[in-house]
């Protein structure tokens, strides 16, 4: 980690020349909306390691709900509002979702095991550009 006396380029170029190892894999996020027909969409694709970002939010005014009890996950849902939880899958599988007391409201989370490892490396780096000077 840098110290605070660092100025504002240091800590850009800090970030810039570590950020192989700082950035992961960007966070996914899932908006799900649950009715009384059920959850929209009913079923979740990610991929082994990632975390996401669930939303959740009703369209009737009775209790509404999200339950993932294999990751300790439970989202009331109301209308009007959105309720959000981050969810951390580590491995592959089919994890179930519900609300309890409601058992025609169901989905589930498809976690991929990935196939190969993706290395991520920083998109451009930052170059000197020659420029005339003025006369």
């Amino acid at each position: 980690d840098y110290g605070s006396d660092m100025f504002e380029e240091d800590k850009f170029h800090y970030y810039y020349m570590n950020a192989e190892q700082i950035f992961t894999s960007p966070k996914r996020q899932f908006s799900i909306i649950v009715g009384n027909e059920g959850y929209y969409p009913k079923q979740l694709v990610v991929y082994e390691g990632e975390k996401i970002r669930l939303f959740l939010t009703s369209t009737e005014r009775g209790p509404q709900c999200l339950s993932l009890p294999t990751h300790n996950t439970f989202l009331a849902a109301n209308k009007g509002s959105i309720t959000e939880a981050e969810v951390n899958f580590k491995k592959a599988g089919e994890y179930p979702f519900y609300c309890p007391g409601m058992p025609h409201m169901k989905g589930k989370v498809i976690v991929l095991k990935r196939k190969n490892k993706v290395h991520r490396k920083i998109a451009s780096k930052v170059r000197k550009i020659w420029m005339p000077r003025e006369r």
